[in-house]
């Protein structure tokens, strides 16, 4: 009718990339952490973490990897959901990460090893990222990761452990960093302890 406006309803696409943004985000938590110790029910851990403020995701996507670090060499399983619902990441930039009251404090030749060796886990079959693996390596005059000791098995499935799923760029200081790592490997003649594969670990 004349002199009516028409209301128009309150466009839904900034909720959905706000959503979308969530997703992705978790995505990215929950993709880096090792299979064995993900939990059951991941609708739970994605309610948990999407339920914190955007400050804390990050928090809890950067400091995953130490607190995994700190409980496995302490011989104890890192588990999402205590992480995440005890708000863990908040105290393991600093301190020992703890759950329950009870800090992790893994002695400290073995808290160094751990965190000199990767942390995650790429099966062989994903033959985008360990044939870019193996480019990288060459480039760096570094040999294949299969004379590397780096070698693991996932649930039946051989694969290696690394410091990411895809090798870093040229001249990046990951690239450094993970160029040096390989480098004291070959250098040291391969002394560190071999990684245990998880299909052959006992409980």
């Amino acid at each position: 009718m004349p002199g009516i406006e028409s209301v128009r309803e309150p466009s839904k696409e900034p909720n959905q990339r706000a959503r979308a943004r969530e997703e992705v985000g978790f995505s990215e938590f929950w993709d880096s952490w090792p299979l064995e110790t993900r939990p059951d029910k991941r609708a739970y851990a994605q309610r948990l973490f999407e339920r914190l403020s955007r400050e804390n995701r990050g928090k809890a996507i950067k400091r995953a990897s130490v607190y995994r670090a700190q409980w496995t060499a302490c011989d104890k399983p890192a588990l999402m959901i205590p992480y995440l619902k005890g708000r863990v990441f908040l105290e393991c930039e600093d301190a020992p990460c703890s759950r329950n009251g009870i800090a992790a404090r893994p002695d400290k030749n073995r808290w160094a090893m751990r965190q000199a060796v990767p942390q995650l886990f790429v099966a062989t079959d994903q033959e985008a990222q360990i044939g870019q693996w193996q480019n990288w390596l060459a480039c760096n005059e570094l040999p294949p990761l299969e004379t590397l000791g780096v070698e693991d098995r996932r649930n039946g499935k051989p694969g290696y452990r690394l410091p990411s799923y895809w090798p870093p760029e040229a001249g990046s200081p990951k690239a450094l960093e993970w160029t040096a790592y390989f480098r004291r490997r070959l250098k040291r003649g391969r002394h560190e302890a071999p990684h245990e594969p998880a299909d052959r670990r006992t409980s």
